[in-house]
């Protein structure tokens, strides 16, 4: 919340101000503007509802952080005239909130929360997820952002059943995020040949080998996210083809390198809900050697690749990417329809 500057607004500093104690007239007469003070050198809630919003933001800046939702909320309660003031902050708390539970919990969280504040469902807010984005977005976008396909098949119900125009919300905020926003592609056999070449000279790597794998986390890292999806998984599924590809060229330093600084800096981006699928809550929130000293073997991918036989955790951790980017696809579609789906998946 932006700070007020006292000399500007020509306010004596909030320590030597009057203490605000909400109190209503005893005899319900509205006051005129010489009489909002009372004796006691208190305000009553008319009275702070005239005050300009500046010194309302000042009230609100002094609140201690982990007071001011119930504060504000309290306050808000009082009165019609306190809910017109408290109204968009409390909003925006709501939002933030429900947005921070999707971007860093597992679904089962995420639907405790959303039970609580559904109604913020398609408010915009911002929030950092895991993998240092700043999420600018809905929590209705997050979810579709993240092609989070289990949480989607949950929320359904609540905004066509319980919210005014619901369906025509999630459609308008679908089409947002995703208006004129390109796949993401990468060239990952590049970064494969130029690895091919590397020979750890006194057991470092060369420094084309360094630049390349620099240049890569650049292209991929993004500092702000407010549209599109928050990571492709395609990106991670394409490049455990290349190492699948080259693992029985590559030396086992070779493949051991492009394994911890390729496919384990791609598991940085992943979103949570899919990181949770994958490889467990255990590594929520991420280690900072991920991606630099090590990468994950994806265990849990074996239980989430819907019916795959396979043993490998590499194949079905692709098996899973793909199945997801296929029912996202349906909904992509029946989006484009003006049709609001409900699709059957596997259950996190």
């Amino acid at each position: 919340m932006q700070r007020i500057n006292n000399a500007v607004t020509d306010q004596p500093p909030l320590e030597s101000a009057p203490i605000f104690r909400p109190k209503m007239p005893a005899d319900g007469v509205s006051r005129t503007k010489p009489e909002l003070l009372h004796n006691d050198n208190t305000l009553s809630l008319s009275a702070f509802a005239e005050l300009p919003l500046e010194i309302h933001l000042t009230i609100l800046e002094k609140l201690p952080e982990e007071e001011l939702n119930r504060i504000t909320y309290q306050l808000s309660c009082t009165s019609i005239a306190m809910f017109s003031i408290f109204k968009l902050e409390l909003k925006n708390q709501g939002a933030k909130k429900l947005l921070q539970i999707i971007l860093r919990e597992n679904k089962d969280q995420a639907l405790k929360m959303f039970s609580k504040l559904w109604m913020f469902l398609f408010i915009k807010s911002s929030f950092i997820d895991y993998a240092g984005r700043e999420i600018q977005a809905s929590p209705y976008q997050a979810i579709i952002g993240t092609t989070n396909i289990a949480l989607y098949n949950e929320i359904e119900p609540y905004y066509t059943t319980q919210m005014n125009d619901g369906l025509k919300l999630a459609i308008t905020q679908f089409h947002e995020q995703f208006s004129n926003k390109e796949e993401e592609t990468y060239n990952f056999e590049i970064l494969a040949k130029v690895i091919g070449k590397e020979s750890f000279s006194n057991k470092k790597i060369n420094p084309i080998t360094e630049k390349a794998l620099i240049t890569f986390r650049e292209e991929l890292k993004s500092a702000r996210i407010h549209g599109g999806k928050h990571f492709d998984m395609n990106l991670l599924a394409n490049a455990l083809d290349i190492y699948d590809t080259y693992f029985s060229i590559w030396t086992t330093r070779q493949a051991s390198l492009y394994w911890i600084n390729v496919i384990g800096y791609l598991q940085r981006l992943v979103p949570t809900c899919h990181f949770i699928n994958m490889f467990g809550s255990k590594h929520i929130p991420l280690k900072p050697g991920l991606g630099y000293e090590f990468a994950l073997y994806g265990e849990k991918a074996l239980q989430m690749a819907w019916g795959s036989s396979s043993c490998d955790p590499i194949d079905n951790m692709k098996r899973y990417i793909r199945k997801n980017n296929q029912e996202f696809e349906k909904i992509k579609e029946f989006i484009q329809q003006n049709k609001n789906p409900r699709l059957s998946s596997s259950r996190s």
